[in-house]
């Protein structure tokens, strides 16, 4: 009996472990569930509290950034944040942009790269407090996604058995 007891109270802690870890708000699991792997971009622009903040966000170059992103990947979950990066048909790492928002305060960012510059769209002008999907897509498109394509001198590829 006490083996059992001992037994359902490690795995009551466990699951508490689990729920404890999850500080997502239901706003953001829905957000995730409803959008991470799909590539429903458009409705995900067409959200109430995304769109506006989107179309103000990127103002006269929304062309621009839709454009480079009219071949894209899948909607991804970087950092806490809703992702979706692509490229300008026929135009991979010249034309491209990317587009992260917050699932939990729908808070917006983008980025294009356009003839050679990247020009990222934030309420700020700070580099430091952009979210790492907007900085990791900067790193990658400045080194032409070499890390992407090919392995880097210093990566040593380690085979588990």
């Amino acid at each position: 009996m006490k083996v059992f007891v001992l037994a359902v109270v490690g795995v009551l802690v466990i699951v508490g472990i689990g729920y404890a870890r999850d500080t997502r708000t239901s706003n953001q699991r829905l957000m995730i569930q409803k959008y991470v792997g799909t590539y429903d971009f458009e409705a995900l622009i067409r959200e109430p509290r995304i769109g506006p903040e989107f179309k103000s966000l990127l103002g006269k170059d929304l062309d621009r950034f839709n454009r480079n992103l009219d071949v894209r990947g899948p909607i991804d979950y970087v950092d806490g944040r809703l992702a979706v990066s692509g490229n300008a048909q026929h135009r991979a790492l010249e034309e491209t942009a990317v587009l992260c928002v917050d699932s939990e305060r729908f808070e917006v960012h983008a980025a294009v790269l356009s003839s050679g510059r990247i020009s990222v769209y934030a309420r700020s002008t700070l580099y430091e407090p952009l979210p790492l999907c907007i900085k990791d897509w900067i790193s990658v498109m400045n080194t032409g996604a070499k890390g992407r394509l090919t392995k880097a001198g210093n990566v040593d590829m380690v085979k588990v058995k």
